[in-house]
Order: C-alpha cells, then structure tokens, then sequence
C-alpha cells in the first residue's frame, strides 16, 4: 500500500531489488483498506495480485493492511477476519507464494497500533508466515518532518527506512549488502 507522491516504498523496492536479479511489482494501492483489497475493490486488489503470482512460484508477497479499516469504526475482531480471509483467499491462489506480513507503520492512532500489531502477531502464528514489525523504527521517527509526511505517511526518507529495515530482516546478509540503500 505504499506507493504514492510522498511514499516512495515500490520505488526502493524495485530499484533495490533489481540489483539481486528480483522484481517488484505493485499489489496494492495507497488508501486501499484490507476489506477492499480481499473484496476486489478499489485500483489493485486481491484478484490482480493473484492474476500477477500466478501459482507463486518465486514470489514473495509483502503484506501490510489494517490502518485504512479503521476509518469506518470495525472493530479489532472485524479487521483480523478481513485480514485472515484476503491472506486465505491468496494463499489458497497461489499456494507456492512466500507471504511476509509487516506490521503497519506508526500512525498518531496510538490504540491502533497496538491492535494491528497483536492482530498481525496472531496471523503469523496462525499462518506460520514471517513476521517484520516496523512499528518500533517508524516510532522512533514519528513526527520528524525529515521521515513523515503527515502522522501516518511516512516520506521518502522512512520509506527508505521502512524498505531497508525490511530487506535487512528478510534476506540474506550477502544479498543485503549488495541492494542496500544509503
């Protein structure tokens, strides 16, 4: 979900990722809720990301809903069962896929947070997926004009941070080194 004027994450990933022979390709749309995505509504959503991992065979799915289904009031209960029937949906599709589910960035919605990141902990367990939490590197710069552009988006500079942080979890180390973003 971010890739739009100030969140530069599709960017970093493909240009990074391009460098160890991998690429990027965008899954969803800034904005896009968990509920839209696994409903098929909106600009890209749960039948495209299908349509591009065909049986998943070398794909990696970077996961990251739940702060847009806030919006509207759901509840904690409803956003993990959104979440868990778009996860289910993908993985019934494309069942070679590799899914990584990151944790929301931080927003000024401190209960949120908390939320998504329990919810997010239950679905890794509940999946078996891997887990990256960005929520203490995006706290740690939430409010610095330098790395947010508002109170939940981060800039271009967090999405380097946020993509860098990630790739660090994920790949090897000697992989790493050679896409890692200064």
């Amino acid at each position: 979900t971010r890739d739009n004027g100030y969140n530069q994450m599709l960017a970093y990933y493909t240009a990074m990722l391009s460098k160890i022979g991998v690429t990027a390709i965008k899954n969803a749309a800034s904005g896009q809720s968990g509920q839209n995505w696994k409903n098929n509504s909106g600009a890209v959503t749960l039948a495209q990301a299908i349509a591009e991992s065909g049986d998943g065979t070398n794909v990696v799915l970077e996961y990251s809903y739940g702060i847009n289904d806030y919006k509207n009031g759901a509840t904690e209960a409803q956003v993990e069962q959104w979440l868990t029937e778009g996860l289910t949906a993908y993985m019934a599709a494309c069942p070679y896929a590799r899914v990584l589910l990151v944790v929301p960035v931080y927003t000024l919605e401190l209960g949120r947070n908390v939320v998504l990141q329990d919810i997010y902990k239950r679905l890794a367990k509940n999946f078996a997926l891997p887990l990256v939490d960005v929520l203490s590197i995006t706290a740690a710069v939430h409010g610095n004009a330098s790395y947010y552009f508002d109170g939940t988006h981060p800039n271009k500079y967090g999405s380097a941070r946020i993509v860098n942080y990630i790739l660090d979890k994920i790949l090897p180390a000697e992989l790493y080194q050679l896409c890692k973003m200064d």
